[in-house]
């Protein structure tokens, strides 16, 4: 009997510890399971904070894409405008240069009737109105004068080499007076037999070449001297 008492007894405390170890690894495991609750608030809180500024980053690039593109458009639309003025005003600026060159060549074709003698009134004015417009005129005879020294060179040396052919010609006929314009045609032939388009030849089987119109001053008609 007194070995059964000890045995329960025994047993007992075994329990007793076993109770208490599980206890123990109850009080862990809740600790555990405590923390490892909060690390998974903590890092879903991190991941709904990543998750919102990668949005807003996303949004604001894509902002700033659509801001990029808007520019890039509008830049386009800009060199286009920008190219077209330009080409336009190198136009303008081709024609003025022409009207100036002309202008400078026959300066009673392009003075309206009703302003060919009108004055200021100022005399210091008209003087240097006067002065401009002498100015202008010399700009534009250096240039010209540069143009012709340089088509005289190309025109001399083929002269010399038997390359020019030169021709003058009236369109009408004309008196000592109005003989101011004769055109003189400078035409400087090829070597080689010219072909159009496709590498088809020339009709006739003429020699090509080059045509330069020239306009001299103060040319007279043979028949009028």
């Amino acid at each position: 009997m007194l070995r059964y008492e000890e045995s329960l007894q025994a047993k007992q405390r075994t329990l007793l510890q076993q109770l208490d170890s599980l206890d123990q690894q109850r009080e862990e495991l809740q600790a555990s399971l405590g923390e490892a609750e909060q690390d998974k608030a903590r890092l879903a809180e991190q991941l709904e904070q990543s998750q919102e500024q990668s949005g807003k980053q996303i949004q604001a690039q894509q902002k700033l894409l659509d801001t990029l593109k808007q520019e890039k458009v509008a830049l386009e639309q800009s060199i286009v405008e920008l190219q077209a003025n330009t080409s336009q005003l190198e136009e303008q600026a081709q024609e003025l240069k022409e009207r100036e060159r002309l202008l400078v060549f026959f300066p009673e074709l392009h003075i309206p009737p009703e302003t060919q003698f009108e004055s200021s009134g100022n005399l210091t004015e008209d003087m240097e109105s006067q002065l401009q417009a002498n100015n202008i005129r010399i700009q534009v005879m250096v240039r010209e004068n540069a143009r012709l020294e340089a088509l005289l060179i190309k025109v001399k040396a083929a002269t010399e080499q038997g390359m020019l052919k030169v021709t003058q010609w009236w369109p009408r006929a004309v008196t000592g007076a109005e003989a101011d314009g004769g055109e003189f045609h400078l035409h400087f032939p090829s070597p080689a037999r010219p072909t159009g388009p496709a590498g088809v030849s020339a009709p006739g089987g003429r020699a090509g070449g080059v045509s330069l119109l020239f306009l001299p001053f103060n040319c007279h008609h043979p028949a009028d001297a």
